[in-house]
């Protein structure tokens, strides 16, 4: 009777609490898209359509869900939003490492030919950049295994875009 329902709620409960640690604080979710915009700013020569982002909960939604399969690919079903993805292996998710990651990349890309340096990956940054998406929404997850990284203990970081 009662206690069995008591116990039911206490489970449900701490399940909810779990879940939680790894969904993205606000304070993370601001520094994302401040971070974003910041860099937006800085592109050269600027590019006269660059909109600024704003933070959306579908696409906040669609990267935390897919954050879930614990899977070091990008998801197939994205159609046309875009993806980027992060992994901090044994330490805890830093959102701002995650961004200076991402951005370095700028070094590796050519504006005028826009093309990345040969043998060079560039595509983290030029989602940052790319002038016509205006929204964007990350999500993490904590996996104990992660498919594609022979690892234990990854902090999985995906942040969608669109359009």
């Amino acid at each position: 009777g009662t206690m069995f329902s008591a116990s039911n709620l206490l489970c449900l409960i701490f399940l909810t609490l779990t879940k939680q640690t790894w969904a993205l604080k606000d304070e993370e979710k601001k520094l994302l898209l401040e971070k974003h915009n910041l860099y937006r700013s800085q592109v050269l020569p600027s590019a006269a359509n660059m909109l600024e982002m704003s933070w959306d909960t579908e696409l906040e939604s669609l990267a935390e869900n897919y954050a879930t399969n614990c899977i070091w690919d990008h998801n197939p079903d994205r159609g046309m939003t875009g993806e980027n993805l992060f992994a901090s292996i044994n330490k805890p998710l830093d959102v701002e490492e995650a961004m200076k990651d991402w951005y370095q990349e700028h070094e590796d890309y050519d504006f005028e030919t826009k093309e990345c340096t040969m043998g060079k990956a560039c595509g983290h940054y030029t989602q940052i950049v790319w002038a016509d998406s205006d929204k964007i929404g990350c999500g993490t997850n904590f996996c104990d295994t992660m498919q594609g990284i022979n690892r234990p203990n990854v902090f999985l970081l995906v942040c969608n875009y669109a359009p």
